[in-house]
């Protein structure tokens, strides 16, 4: 009399990978932290790789620059699943407000500041009179500039380091009235 036997399908594993949040440098991200592999299949065995193939090992899976890494659970039984885990590492900004501007006889200009990828950035002035068409535009108008010198500051963010400003100033002054007086009296 023999036993039956029950040959059951292997389940496989299925790894979900949540990227972890971006980070400043010179921070590095930690691909065992918690929520990364959250939703993965339980019991898993977590191993960290380059590329997909699963060829080349990730020295520090604690300790990850910006690139995309490959996160590989594998059962007991040997069954795996290999998953894309995307890290961001943004380097600080570094603000540029423009060049300073002087201006004869007008109280407006247009201003040339400079935004990098990820950024944004925000106009402010300690005079409450100054106007800015768009706080947000690094080439918006700026209005009721006074006589002399208006500062005023380019604020630049990425949402993970922090912000940089830099100053621009514009120095509204008179024009420039001669007075030489040539000898035929012009």
């Amino acid at each position: 009399e023999s036993a039956s036997v029950i040959l059951s399908k292997p389940e496989l594993p299925e790894v979900v990978i949540t990227d972890p949040p971006p980070v400043c440098y010179p921070a590095t991200a930690d691909l065992g932290a918690p929520g990364i592999k959250e939703g993965s299949t339980s019991g898993l065995t977590y191993t960290y790789w380059t590329d997909i193939q699963a060829t080349t090992e990730l020295e520090t899976p604690a300790k990850v620059p910006d690139g995309i890494y490959y996160i590989k659970g594998t059962t007991a039984s040997g069954f795996f699943d290999i998953k894309p885990v995307k890290v961001t590492v943004r380097q600080p900004p570094s603000s540029n407000a423009g060049p300073d501007q002087n201006i004869s006889n007008q109280f407006n200009s247009i201003l040339e500041a400079e935004l990098g990828e990820s950024e944004s950035g925000i106009w402010f002035s300690d005079s409450d009179k100054i106007m800015f068409k768009d706080v947000t535009d690094p080439q918006t108008e700026v209005t009721y500039l006074s006589s002399g010198n208006n500062v005023l500051s380019w604020i630049v963010t990425n949402g993970v380091c922090p912000a940089d400003t830099d100053n621009v100033t514009i120095t509204v002054g008179d024009p420039v009235i001669p007075t030489f007086i040539s000898p035929n009296g012009d």
